[in-house]
């Protein structure tokens, strides 16, 4: 082992041993340890096995995405990064975290393509967000006269519910009409100035046209996981297996 590699192991084990000092700093364990103990073990069970399916399900729709580039990645090697970088979300504000880790850890698998690697997260960052504003945008109508007695909930909802339907009409144009989407969308990126940054989007459009089949697999999965989670928040079983969890102010 290098010099390097030496400092680069020693420096992530210091971060490590400062997250758990101030996640055990926030956290009552002696509440956690009771809560666990008296708490029934199925919805503990099935609350960490749905979990690590949303893992799995992101690292399998990561592989999808690499496959659209031809970069060729063992699934485990995703899964534990997709892992990872979950670890991270949960002390970075917003998405930053899951995807700042998950492009660190690419970059050093896909030496040479770093930049194809790393698009593949903001494209997938992308397919998670509009597979969260479909199920928004299939719910609103169930939900419609609790969201219309406040103003800004009916706006809000009117504007998620236009936002899903141009989603819904954009998708079918796009997986229906075949090729003529490429032909179109190239057309009217000679007008940008920056020819490398057009050519550059023009063959990543290219890509997703001819890869139509791979991208619909990837939004499924996106689907799946959004239900999983929705399972794990709004379910008073799988809720229970999270509420011994408790962060002192």
């Amino acid at each position: 082992m290098t010099k390097r590699q030496t400092a680069f192991l020693l420096a992530k084990v210091a971060f490590a041993v400062a997250v758990l000092t101030w996640l055990f700093h926030k956290v009552d364990a002696s509440r956690v340890l009771n809560s666990v103990c008296y708490a029934a073990g199925v919805p503990i069970f099935l609350g960490i096995f749905l979990g690590l399916l949303t893992i799995v399900i992101a690292g399998w729709r990561w592989r999808r995405w690499l496959a659209i580039f031809e970069i060729d990645i063992p699934l485990r090697s995703l899964i534990c990064i997709a892992q990872i970088g979950q670890f991270f979300l949960m002390f970075l504000p917003g998405p930053v975290g899951d995807d700042f880790t998950r492009m660190l850890y690419i970059s050093r698998l896909a030496p040479g393509r770093v930049g194809e690697a790393c698009t593949t997260v903001l494209l997938d960052r992308c397919i998670g967000l509009a597979s969260l504003l479909v199920l928004a945008t299939l719910c609103i109508p169930w939900q419609w006269n609790l969201l219309a007695t406040s103003q800004q909930t009916h706006w809000l909802a009117l504007i998620i519910f236009c936002a899903g339907a141009a989603l819904f009409v954009f998708s079918a144009l796009f997986f229906l009409t075949g090729h003529p989407t490429h032909q179109w969308f190239e057309k009217r990126l000679r007008s940008l100035p920056a020819h490398s940054f057009r050519d550059e989007v023009a063959r990543i459009w290219g890509l997703l046209c001819i890869n139509k089949k791979r991208l619909a697999q990837i939004f499924g999965g996106a689907l799946v996981t959004q239900l999983l989670l929705c399972m794990l928040s709004i379910s008073p079983v799988f809720r229970s297996a999270f509420s011994c969890l408790y962060f002192r102010g």
